[in-house]
C-alpha cells in the first residue's frame, strides 16, 4: 500500500503543465481584421444614414429599409468590397451588424431634426372654443350644448407643438373671416377672438405653418343662435 502511495506521489511530481502554443502572429492579424471591420462598419452606418436621410422626401419606409438591409447584408457587403473577416469571431460580426443599424438610426433621426432639418409638421395638440357676453366677460367654455347668443364674443384657442419653431398660425371662418387671419400667441396658446352678431353654424379651419414651411390642420365648429 505505501509502495503504491509513492509511485503516485512521484508520478504526480513528474506532471508538468505546459501552455497550448501561442500563434502571435495569427492572432495580430485576427485582431487587425476585427478592428479593420469595425471601422468599415462605422462608415457603412453613417453612409447609409445619409442615404436614409436623402429619400425619406421618397418614403420613409425606403430609407428604414435601407438601414436594416445593411445591417443583415454586412457579410455581403464586406465580400463585395473585399473585406476579409475571416477568423474575426461571431459575436464581434454581430456587433458590427449592431452598429450599422443604430447609427444609421442615429444619424438618419439627427439629420431629419432641426437645426439640421425639419420634415415634421406641427402638431396641433387641443382646440377649444369659449364665449362671453357682452355684461359678463367671464369666459364659457363652448360645448355645443350651452348656447352663444348673437352679440357674444368668441375665442378659438389652439395649442400648438412642434420640434422646431412656429412661423405662423392661421385661422379660417368663412362668413366671419377675409380668408386666413393670424392668431395671437398668448399664455402659451394661440387665439382668435371676434363678437358675432349674425347668427348661423361657423366653421373654422386652423392652420399651423413652421419655419420649414412645414404646415397641419385642425376643423371645427361653433353655433350662433339668436
Amino acid at each position: 500500500m505505501a509502495k503504491k502511495r509513492r509511485k503516485e506521489e512521484v508520478e504526480a511530481e513528474k506532471y508538468e503543465f505546459k501552455p497550448p502554443d501561442f500563434d502571435e502572429k495569427t492572432f495580430l492579424a485576427t485582431d487587425l481584421k476585427g478592428t479593420k471591420a469595425v471601422i468599415v462598419s462605422s462608415l457603412i452606418g453613417i453612409a447609409i444614414g445619409v442615404f436614409a436621410w436623402a429619400v425619406t422626401g421618397i418614403s420613409p419606409i425606403v430609407g428604414g429599409l435601407a438601414i436594416l438591409a445593411a445591417a443583415i447584408g454586412l457579410p455581403y457587403i464586406f465580400r463585395i468590397i473585399r473585406i476579409d473577416i475571416e477568423g474575426v469571431q461571431r459575436m464581434t460580426k454581430i456587433g458590427n451588424a449592431v452598429l450599422v443599424l443604430f447609427l444609421g438610426l442615429a444619424l438618419w433621426i439627427v439629420l431629419l431634426n432641426p437645426p439640421a432639418n425639419d420634415y415634421i409638421a406641427p402638431e396641433i395638440a387641443s382646440t377649444s372654443v369659449q364665449f362671453h357676453t357682452s355684461t359678463d366677460t367671464t369666459w364659457v367654455t363652448y360645448t355645443g350644448s350651452n348656447a352663444i347668443i348673437s352679440g357674444d364674443t368668441v375665442r378659438v384657442s389652439a395649442s400648438i407643438n412642434d420640434n422646431g419653431k412656429i412661423a405662423n398660425v392661421y385661422i379660417s371662418i368663412p362668413g366671419a373671416t377675409s380668408g386666413q387671419v393670424s392668431m395671437t400667441y398668448e399664455g402659451g396658446n394661440y387665439t382668435f377672438t371676434q363678437a358675432y352678431t349674425t347668427a348661423n353654424t361657423y366653421s373654422y379651419t386652423i392652420t399651423a405653418v413652421d419655419t420649414a414651411g412645414n404646415a397641419n390642420h385642425e376643423s371645427g365648429s361653433f353655433i350662433v343662435a339668436t
